[in-house]
């Protein structure tokens, strides 16, 4: 069984083609990782709490900043109209940062949000500029397929945001040396994906204003449903880490931070290589059955890659933090553990999501990311006020999202066509049974 789903996917071009860009951006990881056990030996649980409390925030403010325009630029098939959808991108861009400016002026004038200072907002804003200018550029890499660009742009930005976060703690800056280090990254990612730039130059060319609206209209459904759906998969993904300070201290939140971002330090990116390939092909296929058939393929590819890996993880990942970054980060290695399982559902489905947007089902994503926001927010209170435990938050929270992925999962395949002879469906249930009886198992001794 195992050799044959394998077989089918070696034969598979767009699977060699995904395989060679996430080998690219697997190989933009070894610095990040060479470097966090040295990292979490310079900064402290409270500097990668404050870390996690910007990502957050940045994370869910990028959701609104191009009006998710940028996701329609594979869609046209003239390229004129692609180029007026990047400048649309940019353009919007543009403009809510200087909403946020502005409205950042007038609140700190009448008292409010003083615990933000001038340091931490400048900083955000640098890094919504140009971590949107990267997602848009990406795009626009797809559609012209230079894969190699998007793979070299991950590499530099792992590379200097790495490097940069070293020297700025070798110096002595480590309450927002995490923080600059990023925006470091995020700008070279820019610099590579602006070359050529005769390509580039192109957006900039005059354009109609009158062709840009129209493009704005044709595509309205990205910014009416897309955007808040993906909005509130974002709020779903980084509000708890923020309700979560409200009930526990700073390192908590630090420990909590460090298991997130090693847990998708690699998946991330390989996952997020996969989305691109896979949307772009799918904008281009006709027939049903072969999106059905790269779909399962990709599915099959990530599940038993998924599955295996991360039992490996559940297993040891106390130990495996506490050797790696040092013995105080145990509790992150157990807190990843207690959310693994949503991680599984994340790395099987995610890559294939897409499908909401070719089928233009953004409605339907939507009530799952509120959903899985809803569900979210009632674990990690439930954990905080009924448990006052955050490790129940922990588990609740992987339970939660384990249960709405799975389902989501569900309309994924059922709206790409996608299909399973019944030994391969039932060998899927047999290796996830396993799976949560061994995770169930791990949580038992935490808790124990």
């Amino acid at each position: 069984m195992v050799s044959e789903i394998i077989n089918r996917i070696k034969r598979s071009q767009v699977i060699k083609n995904m395989m060679t860009l996430s080998l690219g951006t697997i190989i933009s990881q070894i610095i990040p990782i060479i470097l966090s056990p040295v990292l979490a030996r310079i900064y402290s649980p409270d500097d990668f709490g404050l870390w996690g409390i910007f990502s957050s925030t940045a994370l869910i403010c990028s959701i609104f900043m191009t009006g998710r325009y940028e996701l329609a630029i594979l869609r046209p098939k003239d390229d004129n109209d692609a180029l007026n959808l990047v400048r649309l991108s940019l353009l919007i861009t543009a403009v809510i940062l200087c909403v946020l400016s502005v409205g950042y002026i007038i609140c700190k004038g009448i008292g409010l949000f003083q615990s933000i200072g001038i340091t931490f907002f400048l900083s955000l804003i640098l890094y919504l500029l140009f971590n949107s200018t990267t997602q848009i550029l990406s795009y626009f890499a797809n559609r012209d397929e230079r894969y190699r660009k998007i793979a070299e742009g991950s590499i530099s930005r792992s590379a200097v945001q790495g490097l940069t976060r070293l020297g700025f703690g070798l110096i002595g800056i480590t309450r927002m040396g995490l923080i600059y280090g990023t925006i470091l990254g995020v700008l070279s990612n820019v610099a590579i994906l602006s070359t050529p730039f005769k390509r580039l130059k192109e957006i900039f060319r005059k354009a109609k204003w009158s062709d840009i609206k129209q493009q704005a209209y044709i595509y309205r459904r990205f910014p009416i449903y897309e955007m808040p759906s993906s909005g509130l998969n974002s709020l779903s993904t980084n509000l708890p880490l923020i309700l979560l300070a409200f009930y526990f201290p700073e390192s908590e939140i630090g420990f909590f931070s460090m298991a997130v971002s090693l847990m998708f330090l690699p998946i991330s990116f390989i996952t997020s290589a996969q989305s691109q390939v896979y949307y772009k092909r799918t904008c281009v296929i006709q027939n049903p059955s072969e999106i059905g058939s790269l779909t399962a393929k990709i599915f099959t590819l990530n599940f038993l890659f998924g599955a295996i890996a991360l039992t490996i993880f559940e297993l040891f990942a106390g130990n495996l933090f506490s050797i790696f970054l040092g013995s105080r980060w145990a509790v992150a290695g157990n807190y990843a553990a207690c959310f693994a399982p949503w991680i599984l559902m994340v790395v099987s489905f995610s890559p294939i999501s897409t499908i909401f947007l070719l089928r233009d089902k953004q409605q339907l994503a939507f009530i799952f990311n509120l959903s899985l926001l809803i569900a979210r927010m009632f674990a990690v209170l439930g954990g905080g006020i009924l448990f006052h435990s955050m490790q129940w938050s922990m588990i609740l929270y992987g339970i939660v999202g384990f249960i709405i992925w799975i389902v989501e999962g569900l309309f994924i395949l059922k709206l790409s066509n996608a299909s399973f002879p019944r030994k391969q469906t039932f060998f899927f249930i047999t290796i996830i049974t396993i799976y949560i009886t061994i995770w169930i198992v791990k949580i038992y001794s935490i808790l124990s």
